[in-house]
């Protein structure tokens, strides 16, 4: 069975950001409020640094 994985014909969107702002250091995803400002889900996170 072969899935596809394209969002064409919807409406899902795929995006990479990356985040410099040093005001949302330390802060959780969920106080952040992208699903309730943007309507946006975050699926997938990388951390760099350390």
């Amino acid at each position: 069975m072969e899935t596809s994985l394209s969002t064409r014909g919807t409406d899902m969107k795929v995006e990479r950001v990356v985040v410099t702002n040093e005001k949302v250091l330390g802060k959780k995803i969920r106080d952040l409020h992208y699903k309730q400002r943007y309507d946006v889900v975050i699926s997938r996170l990388n951390r760099a640094g350390g």
